[in-house]
This record gives C-alpha cells, structure tokens and sequence, in this order.
C-alpha cells in the first residue's frame, strides 16, 4: 500500500507529510487492538472478557498491567483459584478453556519487588445448546434440519475446536448470506424465501482451519396467521371506577393523611376499608 501511495505523489511536497499522517493513522489502528493499562498504579486492567459476560469457549482473555515503581515480570490467570495460564511479560491475550457454569476468572501480575496485584471478572460459559464433543465441529441448535420454518428462519449454532473460531459463514448455493467473527451462531434469516434450501455453515479458526455442516430446511410462506409472533390477553376485573379510586380519600383519611381526593364524599357507604388499613385493600 505504501509502494502504491508512493508512486502515486512521486514528487510531489504533499507526499512526504501525508505519508507520515498516514503512517499514524495505521499504528492508531494497531494500538486499538491493544488492552489499553489504567490510571490505577499498580493495577491490572482486564479488557476482556468484560464483568458477568456470557462466554464462549475457549474464552479470549487480554490484559494489562500499571506500575510505575517496579517491573512487572509475569502475569498469571487462575479459573476458580486454580492456576491456568502463565507468561513472563507485563501482558496477557491468550485463550482459555471452561466448563460449561459460572466461573472466578482472576488475572494476577507479579513485580520485580515481588509485590502482586490482580483483577477479578465473573463470567458464565453459557453455550447456546449441548455441543459435540468431536473436534472442530458444528453443532446446529435449531432449527432441526429438513422441517418446515417460517420466515425469517432463526438458527443458532455452536462450534467444537481445540483452537479459537475466529468466524461463522452461512453459505446457500457456494454463496454467502451471512457472516459473523464469533465462536457461536445466534441469526435470524430475512432473506430466505420460500421454497427448499440448502444451506452449509462453515467455521474457520485462528489457525485457518475450516469445518462445515449442512442444513436442509423448507421456508413456508409468510402470509395470514404465520406473521403472529405474540398473542396477549389483557384481563380486568368487572368493578367501578369507584369501587378502587373512589374511596382512596378515606383510606388516606386513616392514615392521617389529606384526603383531598376527587372521589366519594368520606361519608358514603359505597365500600368500607379493610381492616388492615397498611395493605390498602377494599372489602364491599
């Protein structure tokens, strides 16, 4: 790219400035991929996995650490107290494994004075559903293949592999329809019409490794009762307006409050408060 942009301003003043705001902007970009340290010091900085996220597995873990007084030499990460992971650096971006539950995931950097410091993050490896438990492979949670469905189609997969997913395709025909950089598949499909199709989810992990599954379905029409999503019944009971709001003035009265209320006069025999008063229920 460089090469190209050179040539492209070969003697021109403007080249060697913008070369330099472009060089720039390319190491910004670099440094956001970096877990940025915090103000605290000494302190780790956890950038992912955030507090109490639902995660997939093996789980990416990036951290960093402050201190200014000491070097820090090692970081750790321990799941449940029980030590995973270790490096000799002041960061951490790796991968780790969990069981399916809840989990204590504590980041802990050691210094050359020997002083420690941590971070804890709650997490839960929640998968979308039971996953296979053969390497590299593709488990489609619903819909089940070869039924009926109705648009739009929503599937939800999970993937088994020994090393990171970095992402999912939705492949109809050799073509894509869909993409995400995930470990799981969580969509719901618009562009299907109806009719048979034939589709083919295919992972790819950080090592460029691809496994697929395929999936037949039939996508009927949308039309008529189809479209319903949500049926809601909405229930009140046959009483007045008076029977709830109308005696509010005396209930308030009982409480020593101001029973200025645009309702029954005090007097009336409409209802009568409830004994217990502190409820503020009605009896007639």
């Amino acid at each position: 790219m460089l090469n190209n942009f050179c040539k492209t301003f070969p003697k021109s003043g403007f080249a060697l400035p913008a070369l330099i705001l472009f060089s720039l902007f390319a190491i910004s970009l670099n440094a956001s991929a970096v877990c940025q340290p915090g103000p605290t010091d000494p302190s780790v900085t956890v950038c992912t996995p955030a507090q109490n996220l639902i995660v997939p597995n093996p789980t990416h873990v990036q951290a960093s650490t402050t201190d200014s007084q000491h070097k820090v030499t090692a970081v750790q990460i321990y799941v449940d107290n029980v030590l995973t992971t270790k490096v000799n650096a002041n960061t951490i971006d790796t991968y780790i494994n969990l069981a399916v539950g809840n989990h204590l995931v504590t980041v802990q950097a050691w210094d050359d004075s020997g002083a420690t410091f941590k971070k804890n993050v709650n997490v839960s490896m929640s998968p979308p559903c039971k996953l296979s438990a053969v390497n590299q492979s593709i488990t489609i949670c619903t819909p089940s293949g070869g039924i009926k469905v109705s648009s739009p189609v929503h599937l939800v997969a999970g993937t088994t592999d020994s090393s990171p997913v970095q992402t999912i395709q939705i492949l109809e025909n050799g073509a894509s329809i869909y993409q995400t950089k995930s470990q799981t598949l969580d969509v719901y499909l618009t562009n299907l019409a109806a009719g048979t199709h034939n589709l083919t989810i295919t992972a790819q992990d950080q090592n460029g490794v691809s496994f697929s599954k395929p999936l037949s379905l039939r996508v009927v029409s949308t039309s008529g009762m189809t479209k319903l999503k949500h049926i809601i019944f909405y229930v009140q009971e046959n009483r007045s307006f008076d029977n709830y709001f109308g005696v509010l003035g005396r209930y308030r009265a009982s409480k020593n409050l101001p029973s200025a209320i645009d309702g029954l006069p005090l007097g009336a025999t409409h209802g009568r408060i409830h004994e217990d008063l502190h409820l503020g229920a009605f009896e007639h």
